[in-house]
């Protein structure tokens, strides 16, 4: 098994321990279904996308109902505050009034006018008033109370027909009273218009001072729509005169005011009236007092709570709009991205699952342009690279053993090589020359073929490594490149399977009327030096040393000692708990000054 690591948009191909981490990787997530893995992986994106836009959009409904609640607060606070700028506005008009009046009533233009009687003169001080007072009603009276004149069509005949309340005897001042029924309701007129309960007349406020010892200066004010209009104006409210004494009786009101709210005297609250929700304070101001400061009148000040929220709950869908064309603009490019990732991913996980089965068949990428589209590029090459690597292993596996084909392609490949103890096999056709006379060449190459491929197969079947082929002699090595710590034992295994292997071939070859093959087996188990030996553009692993030459002469006194298989004493002592073997002889090997011990291997124990 091959591993992949994906670094900065490539592959790097990774060697065996790294593969089988990645191998261990790879079962886990083939353990998931595809569908479930797709499905997390395309809904955690999504959710990456539009989880800050709804954070965002739940936090504008957040602060637009917090706002709501702070607008909402801040006009019931503000009618209550009514009260006050109100009562300011309301003292600082009187009070202008009463100067205006006094000066009229000390005036000497209309102390003389009235000497002599001179109604056009009169007119005239009227006339003047009134284009600085248009709003005001002015009366002159005699001290009987017959009026004398009027700046408007006033149908009064007497100062009596002006009902006002709790006027004192008037005197030099200026005088303030209410007329609860305005400047000209005569009695017995009606006062209540019975389906809303509003009066037909709205109340006035009357001023009065003397003329001298003849004479009486009136201004009557009309506390009517007009005037609460004006007075409320400056103050964004809608204000309402009210005669609690009289069951809540709408004495005058300010256009568009809800004529059913109800207020509570010194408090403010929220009232629901003609479709609108009103913040309302209900008071009573100073002037609209009797003489024991018992509240005559009642003001109410209302202002409007649903054209306020309405103007933010705009405002913020004007924000809101442009959020929420940007976020499902986000979420249909976050769709996308998350569809274009999620079907890469899905490309490399299908890519990884036929690597898991040696399947190289490369991933179709993304076209996207991006970093994407590299990554499927970068994972085909990667395959590739794997696919050229597994070519060379299974080209190779057919020149070298596997454990060296592997040797090879875990970047060792160098000169040099490390000391092992191995146990080195030497097989030998015995008379080959002689046989091969007897066939053409073809007949010699299938021959060596047909017995190569029986021996191989033990001997890797025993983890044995094929050095190298001498002509009709076979050189394998146990314990090299990778050492197993019975490869002493795997040895004489292998050789006594050999010699099995030998004699079905053998009867096989009888069988097709041939002659059969007679060899010899040389083992000894020693200390080489393995490794790359060459040059560096031409190299073999192999192993050398004094070892592999007494296998060598070991194998070629097989005829001499009458045995078709023999091991060294160091063999012997490797394996002797293990095997049936006898001393056959001591011999003198060429290059050695000791003798050497050989030993006839008949069996294996079959348990070992």
């Amino acid at each position: 098994m091959f591993g992949l690591v994906l670094i900065d948009r490539g592959f790097v191909v990774l060697d065996e321990p790294s593969a089988l981490s990645h191998s261990r990787a790879m079962n886990r997530i083939s353990d998931r279904p595809e569908h479930q893995f797709r499905k997390n992986m395309r809904s955690r994106l999504l959710m990456l996308v539009a989880l800050p836009l709804l954070v965002t959009i739940a936090s504008v409904v957040g602060l637009e109902r917090v706002l709501e609640r702070q607008l909402i607060n801040d006009a019931m606070r503000h009618v209550m505050e009514t009260r006050d700028v109100l009562q300011s506005e309301l003292d600082e008009h009187v009070r202008t009034l009463k100067v205006e009046i006094l000066g009229l009533a000390q005036s000497s233009i209309l102390k003389e006018a009235l000497q002599k009687g001179d109604m056009q003169a009169l007119q005239s001080v009227l006339k003047a008033f009134s284009e600085s007072y248009p709003e005001i009603d002015l009366i002159i009276a005699n001290r009987d109370g017959k009026v004398l004149s009027s700046n408007h069509k006033l149908e009064l005949k007497a100062v009596s027909d002006l009902e006002t309340l709790h006027v004192p005897n008037l005197s030099g001042e200026v005088t303030n009273a209410l007329s609860m029924h305005g400047c000209e309701r005569a009695k017995g007129q009606p006062m209540v218009n019975s389906d809303v309960r509003e009066a037909t007349q709205p109340p006035a406020r009357v001023l009065a001072a003397r003329v001298g010892e003849g004479a009486i200066v009136i201004a009557c004010e009309r506390l009517d729509r007009d005037f609460l209009e004006r007075v409320g104006k400056p103050l964004q409210m809608k204000l309402a005169l009210v005669d609690e004494a009289h069951e809540h009786l709408l004495l005058a009101h300010s256009q568009d005011f809800p004529v059913h709210v109800r207020g509570r005297r010194e408090e403010s609250l929220l009232s629901e009236a003609d479709g609108d929700l009103w913040a309302v304070a209900e008071f009573c101001p100073r002037l609209f007092t009797d003489t024991k400061d018992d509240c005559v009148i009642d003001a109410i000040s209302a202002m409007s709570v649903l054209k306020l929220r309405n103007t933010v709950r705009k405002d913020f869908l004007l924000l809101l709009l442009p959020l929420l064309l940007v976020g499902g603009f986000a979420l249909l490019w976050g769709g996308r991205l998350a569809y274009t990732l999620n079907e890469t991913l899905d490309r490399l996980l299908a890519g990884f699952r036929r690597l898991e089965t040696h399947n190289f068949e490369p991933i179709e990428p993304m076209r996207t342009g991006n970093e994407l589209e590299e990554i499927g590029h970068g994972f085909n090459h990667a395959v590739e690279g794997l696919k050229e690597r597994n070519h060379l292993r299974t080209t190779f596996g057919k020149y070298m053993t596997e454990s060296v084909a592997a040797h090879l392609l875990s970047n060792q490949v160098k000169l040099g090589g490390d000391s092992l103890q191995v146990t080195v096999l030497f097989s030998d056709i015995r008379g080959f020359t002689s046989m091969s006379e007897k066939m053409d060449a073809q007949q010699v190459v299938s021959r060596l073929n047909e017995y190569f491929t029986r021996m191989v197969d033990v001997v890797m079947e025993h983890g044995g490594v094929v050095d190298k082929y001498i002509g009709d002699a076979l050189m394998v090595i146990f314990g090299a490149p990778v050492p197993s710590g019975d490869d002493a034992l795997n040895a004489v295994k292998a050789a006594v399977d050999m010699r099995k292997a030998l004699a079905e071939l053998n009867a096989e070859l009888i069988e097709r009327g041939e002659l059969p093959i007679r060899t010899g087996i040389g083992l000894h188990t020693g200390e080489v030096v393995a490794g790359n030996i060459g040059s560096e553009r031409r190299m073999e692993y192999t192993v050398i040393g004094d070892a592999v030459n007494l296998a060598s002469r070991l194998e070629g006194c097989t005829k001499e000692l009458g045995s078709d298989l023999v091991i060294s004493e160091s063999t012997y002592r490797a394996v002797q708990a293990h095997v049936q073997a006898r001393l056959i002889d001591t011999i003198q090997v060429k290059g050695r000054d000791q003798a050497v011990r050989v030993y006839a291997l008949d069996s294996v124990d079959s348990s070992s």
